[in-house]
């Protein structure tokens, strides 16, 4: 049974790496081979134009060259092709610093994998970053973090956040006003839900 994917991207490098062991695939998108690399990973695939990576990638490991102009982002491909391939548990590093337009189209992606049915999350050394998609998640409590819920429809509906210093039942939230910003937990966990719309939730350490 296919479980969980990890996808190194060619954002900001970030040394974080969750247990290698968690995952049975591994994509390296462009730039990112060099990551996974120094990570001490070796990718199952490499996919991406090819336009920032600057070492030679090992004939042995399977590469598919993306066009350079194309609608798609090298990292929105690889989540498409994990899905593909049956995973619906996806972790991506090294997806974030470096050019704003290309962190913002990371967490687009995101928004992409769930509307695909599949749990994709951005992770680094001091955030976690998820989609939620008419659907719902559970925190676990995170010492010297906290939390936030930004919409990233025009309105998310029915929006429950329990477990939280600032609690929510059935709310309505807007992407034209960040009211989930910072939010606390109360309790071991917190659980947010949407009946309706794109939710994301941000982990974020403090």
């Amino acid at each position: 049974m296919k479980h969980a994917c990890l996808i190194i991207s060619g954002g900001e490098f970030d040394p974080y790496l969750p247990s290698a062991d968690e995952y049975d695939y591994v994509i390296a998108c462009d730039k990112g081979y060099e990551y996974a690399c120094a990570l001490g990973l070796v990718p199952d695939i490499v996919i991406g134009d090819m336009d920032s990576v600057s070492c030679s990638i090992p004939k042995d490991i399977k590469t598919v060259l993306l066009p350079r102009e194309k609608d798609d982002t090298d990292t929105s491909c690889a989540i498409k092709h994990a899905i593909s391939l049956g995973y619906t548990d996806i972790s991506v590093l090294c997806a974030m610093g470096g050019r704003p337009d290309h962190a913002f189209a990371n967490i687009q992606a995101l928004c992409g994998a769930a509307a695909l049915n599949a749990r994709a999350r951005i992770m680094s050394s001091d955030a976690v970053i998820h989609a939620v998609y008419n659907s719902s998640i559970t925190l676990m409590r995170r010492e010297g973090w906290n939390f936030s819920v930004f919409s990233a429809s025009d309105c998310c509906r029915g929006v429950v956040i329990t477990g939280a210093y600032y609690p929510l039942d059935g709310a309505e939230l807007y992407n034209t006003f960040p009211k989930g910003q910072s939010n606390e937990w109360a309790a071991e966990e917190a659980m947010i839900s949407c009946s309706s719309g794109f939710l994301i939730v941000m982990e974020t350490k403090i």
